[in-house]
């Protein structure tokens, strides 16, 4: 239980990284082509790509199941945050490219992808503080 509560974010956030998998391993593809849209954008349909975040989702929840070094969460860190900003970057970008997208109102996955990658970005930056004391 205390493994846990010093864990907790990165587990979170190691789960939702493993349903982004498997919410992009869907046979349809997630994200309709639009003209416009970077050759990059279709990354997200083609299945390795899923199989790479369930992955790393998989990898990170194993690594957090443990005690995390410092090593270790820089490790977690990077993974998860080059997923998640690579993700709001994939989805923010095809909302541009949408015929009559207007700036205040991107779809949902844009938003919520955002904000789970700044919330990495913060607790990187602010809610490591645990760690460093205890290393």
């Amino acid at each position: 239980m205390q493994l846990f509560r010093e864990n907790r974010f990165w587990i979170l956030t190691s789960l939702e990284t493993i349903f982004l998998g498997l919410t992009f391993s869907d046979p349809k593809p997630y994200l309709k082509p639009i003209v416009g849209d970077p050759s990059w954008i279709g990354l997200v349909d083609i299945p390795p790509f899923s199989f790479a975040l369930v992955l790393v989702g998989i990898v990170c929840l194993t690594m957090c199941l443990t005690p995390l070094s410092k090593f270790g969460l820089s490790i977690v860190t990077f993974l998860l945050s080059l997923v998640w900003i690579f993700s709001s970057i994939v989805f923010i970008v095809h909302d541009l490219n949408m015929p009559g997208f207007f700036i205040a109102y991107p779809h949902i996955d844009a938003t919520l992808s955002t904000f789970v990658a700044i919330r990495i970005t913060v607790e990187a930056v602010f809610g490591t503080k645990y760690y460093e004391r205890r290393t």
